[in-house]
C-alpha cells in the first residue's frame, strides 16, 4: 500500500501486513500519517515506511510487530506515537529513524537498551519506563510518569 504525492493518511485496522510473504506500507513523499491499530500485525520481512517528509506513525500496543520486520520513520523529523492500551516493551531496533516519541494512553511503555529520539520525548499519559538509556534533548512529562 503506497501513498502518493501530498499528505497521506493511511489507517490499518485489524489487518496483517505481509500475510503471505512480505508487504509494504509507505506514506511516500510529503508529511504522512500511518496508523497501526486494533489487532493488526506487521509480519516478518514486512515494512512500514514513513519515507520523506515529517511523518507520524501511530502504533497501538495491541499491534504485533514481528522480529525481522521494519518500522522506519525515514528522512526528516518523524514522530512515533505509541498509544499504550496495555503494557508494552520496545527494544532497540524495533523502530528506526524516529526523532520524536509521544507516549499516549494510560498503560505503561518500557524502553529497553539504548534508545535515541533526537528532538523530544513526550509523556502525555500513563507511564514511560526506561530500563536502558534514553538519549533525548527534551523530555516533557505533560501527564503521567517518566521512570
Amino acid at each position: 500500500m503506497l501513498g502518493d504525492v501530498g499528505n497521506d493518511t493511511i489507517t490499518i485496522m485489524d489487518s496483517a501486513i505481509g500475510v503471505a510473504g512480505s508487504g509494504t506500507v509507505s506514506g511516500g513523499a510529503d508529511d504522512d500519517s500511518i496508523t497501526l491499530a486494533g489487532t493488526s500485525s506487521v509480519n516478518a520481512t514486512s515494512q512500514v515506511l514513513g519515507d520523506a517528509g515529517n511523518d507520524t506513525v501511530s502504533v497501538d500496543s495491541t499491534v504485533m510487530i514481528a522480529a525481522g520486520s521494519t518500522v522506519d520513520g525515514g528522512a526528516d523529523i518523524d514522530q512515533l506515537a505509541f498509544n499504550a492500551l496495555g503494557d508494552s516493551t520496545v527494544a532497540p531496533g524495533d523502530f528506526l529513524n524516529f526523532e520524536q516519541l509521544a507516549k499516549n494512553g494510560g498503560a505503561a511503555l518500557t524502553l529497553t537498551g539504548a534508545q535515541t529520539f533526537s528532538v523530544s520525548t513526550d509523556v502525555n499519559a500513563g507511564t514511560l519506563n526506561v530500563t536502558g538509556a534514553l538519549t533525548t534533548p527534551t523530555a516533557n512529562v505533560n501527564a503521567g510518569t517518566l521512570n
